[in-house]
Formats: C-alpha cells, structure tokens, sequence
C-alpha cells in the first residue's frame, strides 16, 4: 500500500462535516476575482477531461491561458472575464463541477472554504471566515466549536465530504 492510498485521521472542526455550497443563492460567490493557478498534472487533466467533447474544448481553450514563464508548479491560469468572475462561473455554480464532477476540480476550487495545517504531527482541519456560510456556521452555531477525529483516504482528499445543495 502506497503512502497515497493510506488513510489518515484528521482533526476537524466538526461544524465543517456538515458544511454545504450555497452557489448561486450565496452572496458572495468564491468564484471570482482569484489567480488560480494551475500546476503541470492539473492542467493536463483538466485539458484531458474537457476535451472529450466539443464544448468542453471550446471553454478550456476560453477560459485557461499560459503563464508567460512556466515553471512545472505554474503552467497555466484561469482567465477572469471582465467582471472578475471565473470563466467557468454559470448560474452561480462550477460549470467544471457540474459537467465533469469534482474530481475534475483544479485543487483550490475542490478544497476551497476547507484548509488545512499540520500542528505537531497531526493534521488539522478547519473552514475559511472568508466564506459567508460557514462564517455563519462559526459564529450562529447553537452548539459549541468542537473537534472531530476524521478518516481520510489520501493525503489528496479533502478533508471533509464538501457537499453542494441541490441548485
């Protein structure tokens, strides 16, 4: 078993278990105004998964430009429209999510409001205040902040099972 594939615990705030996207009913969607850069092995399955049809192309070919000095961790970007907001921005949702699923995702739009450390050898988890639904989690919670002990299958996998409701 590779290192990979090994699962790990994770020490979450338990609030985040339970978080959900709101897309397009949020007022203050994430999907904009952010230089998401794209490493080597994401851009090129991104550019693999999209190009298996047409509309997929197209949008990739729209929506990603090259840096002008690639490096293996920067290769490419998503391009913003003129508003600032994500190419891929539709109705208030992922167009790569929704077509694609998330495993399509480049690895700050999958993780994002989740971050995560290290403190003493344990992985810690937790959700950005940067996000308004789970600002509101933190601090309109009836219940107290607690930790939680989590199963990760891979060093890879977000932290918590970030769900999206139904939109």
């Amino acid at each position: 078993m590779t290192q990979e594939s090994q699962s790990e615990q994770v020490v979450a705030v338990e609030h985040m278990t339970r978080f959900t996207c709101t897309g397009a009913e949020c007022e203050d969607n994430c999907c904009h105004s952010w230089a998401i850069n794209l490493d080597r092995t994401s851009y090129d399955n991104l550019k693999r998964t999209m190009s298996r049809d047409e509309s997929g192309a197209a949008l990739f070919e729209k929506a990603i430009e090259h840096v002008p000095e690639p490096t293996p961790a920067k290769v490419a970007r998503f391009k913003l429209r003129e508003d600032g907001t994500c190419y891929f921005l539709d109705g208030g949702w992922c167009a790569i999510q929704n077509k694609y699923g998330a495993q399509a995702l480049t690895p700050v739009c999958l993780s994002f409001p989740r971050i995560s450390c290290i403190l003493d050898g344990q992985p810690i988890a937790w959700g950005l205040l940067s996000c308004p639904v789970v600002t509101r989690m933190y601090f309109k919670a009836k219940t107290p902040l607690e930790l939680a002990t989590l199963q990760r299958k891979n060093k890879k996998q977000v932290y918590v099972p970030g769900r999206r409701s139904a939109g």
